[in-house]
């Protein structure tokens, strides 16, 4: 990873300076930094099409050693083409080029001149801290290990970490993982983290305590049991979450929390967490039981190896407003050109903006929708292939304003 002139937070703070500014005393940093210009850092990682970064720029006021806030800086690039970047400084890399970056406040400028690098990743491995307790509240740590042709590890890739969304993930603010891959769970559930770079990535799905555990009992005078499995179809390295609907007799609406044991028939090929959701492991035929009392239902899984061989989402909008539901289509093809049909695509969130963690989703069948305003990535993800779009949600008064509200 290179060295940063300065921490690529959204929070920029003296101490985000060089390590060869930051030796220096406070005396020397006021002869050492011109009053009244921006200084830009460098980079902290590689600049790779596909790549999401985060830019950085110090304020030196007049007459004073302190920097100011990034939220005052206002940043443009010279193609946006090439790579797009939003007034809080989320730079994202579409193609191979030079562009430069200008970041201003009123009357002080200074710009940038980056290289963007063809993306070198050819794989993303994802694994978990094998002495972390896999229960509720516990960090644990994920490393994503990126490699190029021959096997040469990208150690200045900026992975993308995010959490796996819909209705595997049906409370936002249930978990969250750090930018640097440290994964918690405040609450029981199947979570599937996802990393990114360079439209490659892996996954991992992890049960965390024991969800839809109730403990009342069986009731003895259900009338029938049957599984709702989706359109979905099973593929290796897939999640889809069942609902199993128990009919009381003489009553014509499901029960709301039924008490229900799930099981797989061969957890070779899948297993199924005590909420429902099933994970496909493996290739091959399985039978998921959901029982409650002496009643039953089953329903067969033809799990299938994953077919991806290009995945992309096309026309995403850069922008929407807050509240809005916002459509995600991720198109899906096989060798040959062929669609893939009703794929389950893991659909996760990564928050750019200060205090916007969790504020944002994507539900089940890709649409998208957040509740504050901010910078965010979405990033989709099947069989190893991923794509991302970065999209600015504005503030309801502004639709407002422009529908003359």
């Amino acid at each position: 990873m290179r060295p940063a002139a300065f921490m690529t937070g959204l929070a920029l703070t003296l101490g985000a300076l060089t390590s060869a500014h930051a030796q220096q005393s406070d005396a020397q940093r006021v002869d050492a930094a011109p009053a009244g210009r921006i200084e830009i850092a460098d980079l902290a990682y590689g600049a790779y099409v596909g790549s999401t970064l985060d830019l950085a720029a110090a304020i030196w006021a007049p007459g004073t050693s302190a920097t100011g806030s990034r939220s005052g800086i206002r940043w443009e690039s010279s193609d946006v083409l090439t790579a797009w970047v939003t007034d809080e400084g989320t730079l994202t890399l579409f193609k191979p080029g030079r562009v430069m970056l200008t970041a201003s406040q009123g009357a002080l400028q200074a710009t940038q001149t980056i290289e963007i690098l063809p993306n070198p990743a050819l794989k993303v491995k994802l694994s978990g801290d094998a002495q972390a307790e896999v229960r509720v509240g516990t960090p644990i740590r994920l490393n994503a290990r990126v490699t190029g042709e021959g096997g040469q590890v990208i150690d200045d890739a900026r992975v993308n970490f995010a959490l796996g969304a819909g209705d595997l993930l049906r409370n936002p603010n249930a978990a969250r993982i750090t930018d640097d891959g440290v994964f918690t769970a405040e609450q029981p559930g199947v979570y599937t983290v996802i990393a990114e770079f360079g439209g490659v990535a892996d996954h991992l799905t992890m049960l965390i305590g024991r969800p839809g555990v109730t403990t009342e009992p069986a009731a003895n005078d259900v009338r029938s049991v049957t599984i709702e499995a989706g359109v979905y179809q099973a593929y290796v390295g897939t999640a889809i979450p069942l609902a199993a609907r128990v009919m009381r007799k003489g009553e014509k609406l499901p029960m709301t929390s039924p008490r229900l044991h799930w099981e797989s028939s061969n957890e070779d090929v899948a297993w199924v967490a005590t909420n429902g959701v099933v994970v496909f492991t493996g290739p091959g035929r399985v039978r998921i039981t959901a029982s409650h009392g002496t009643r039953t239902a089953t329903h067969f899984f033809v799990v299938n190896r994953n077919p991806a061989a290009r995945l992309v989402m096309p026309g995403t909008a850069r922008e929407a407003y807050v509240n809005d539901t916002v459509k995600v289509t991720t198109e899906i093809w096989a060798r040959g050109g062929e669609l893939v049909r009703n794929p389950r695509v893991n659909y996760g969130v990564i928050a750019r903006s200060p205090g916007t963690q969790g504020a944002a989703t994507v539900r089940e069948n890709g649409f998208f929708s957040a509740t504050r305003p901010g910078v965010y990535t979405i990033v989709a993800e099947f069989g190893g292939l991923a794509d991302t779009r970065t999209v600015i949600v504005l503030p309801r008064a502004i639709a407002d304003r422009k529908l003359g509200r």
